[in-house]
């Protein structure tokens, strides 16, 4: 049971363990704009098979645990069809066909575009992690498997969706109002 005392217990000691708080350091650590050369690069390797180890499966179960490729192509289009949506008043009736048939072929395509998405994830992943101990992936994935570490993946992509349609809310309203004015 997710709502459980010792489970909230157990997933409050994760976030503060030494693991826990190394982890969300380094889970930070892709995300600036001064590495995406070396994260193309090195999702590109990951995609081409050319980099492999026992680092990169490690990452690859952590990605298809938390199931996060699908997750990522899901947010895509969540966030994509917003977009459309909050915009499309201001579309023409041919605009808005348009986009229904690029919508469409964007769910046709995500199997196809599914393994290069995966190999950007791991890329992100492999360049904030690559420097962890085997041991440190194996309690990682242990506690992502426990019930705490399923309730810490659903928390974690919750807020992910929670900031993520607030920051596009307030950037299609700032949008809207710029377009009045203009």
């Amino acid at each position: 049971d997710w709502s459980s005392d010792v489970c909230s217990s157990d997933l409050i000691a994760w976030i503060e363990s030494p693991l826990g708080k190394k982890f969300t350091r380094l889970d930070t650590a892709y995300a600036l704009q001064e590495h995406k050369n070396l994260i193309a690069a090195t999702a590109l390797k990951i995609y081409k098979k050319q980099l492999t180890g026992r680092t990169v499966k490690y990452i690859e179960q952590m990605v298809e645990t938390i199931n996060l490729s699908d997750y990522m192509l899901e947010l895509a289009v969540s966030v994509s069809d917003k977009i459309f949506n909050e915009l499309s008043v201001k579309f023409t009736k041919s605009q808005v066909e348009s986009y229904k048939k690029l919508r469409t072929q964007m769910k046709k395509r995500m199997e196809e575009i599914r393994p290069l998405a995966k190999s950007i994830l791991m890329a992100n992943m492999y360049y904030s992690y690559k420097d962890l101990r085997y041991s440190e992936f194996d309690e990682i994935l242990n506690f992502y498997n426990s019930v705490s570490g399923k309730l810490y993946i659903s928390i974690s992509k919750k807020i992910t969706d929670t900031v993520v349609k607030k920051c596009l809310t307030d950037f299609l309203k700032s949008v809207a109002k710029n377009s009045v004015t203009e």
